[in-house]
């Protein structure tokens, strides 16, 4: 399968609501505690992603045969969770989620991220996951995402991870 990443449009919603709106169910389906037990949409409801297209920060993988997302981030260039951490020289990675059942999306959405960010001369990919999830610990183990630090926001807590993407200077 053939991706492409691109900034999301207002015409992308309805597929991104509903790949977030699957995730939420599936994790109620396999015993994970994040998005489903966190008011997910009251947090981050449908105006949160209009906002992201309007800024440009919100990014879509797209099947180069149909045009159909296959996953979804917002990337922002500055994180309050990394407080200490902050800098113009990283993306932060936040709602990354993927379409069930699309075997490496994830992983390539991931590696289209991290070529974005080193094309725009940003040193790191910073994201955060449940500290309570060693699934999703160990996947970004996997893709060599570094344990920085640990975030709580409300009721979410997080390992906060990065990735050397570039060599631009801070």
């Amino acid at each position: 399968m053939h991706y492409e990443l691109k900034q999301g449009s207002l015409s992308d919603l309805p597929q991104v609501y509903k790949i977030i709106d699957d995730r939420i169910h599936w994790m109620d389906a396999v015993g994970i505690r994040q998005w489903n037990v966190t008011d997910y949409w009251e947090c981050y409801p449908e105006s949160y992603y209009e906002k992201a297209v309007h800024d440009g920060t919100l990014y879509v993988l797209k099947r180069t045969d149909d045009g159909q997302v296959v996953s979804v981030a917002v990337l922002y260039e500055s994180d309050a969770r990394w407080a200490d951490q902050q800098g113009p020289a990283s993306y932060y990675v936040h709602h990354l989620a993927t379409r069930i059942g699309e075997k490496g999306a994830g992983v390539e959405m991931v590696r289209q991220c991290e070529q974005l960010a080193a094309e725009h001369q940003k040193r790191y990919l910073r994201l955060d996951c449940a500290i309570d999830n060693p699934k999703i610990n160990a996947y970004y183990d996997r893709l060599h995402y570094d344990y920085a630090g640990t975030c709580i926001d409300g009721k979410y807590a997080g390992n906060l991870r990065q990735k050397r993407v570039g060599m631009s200077v801070l």
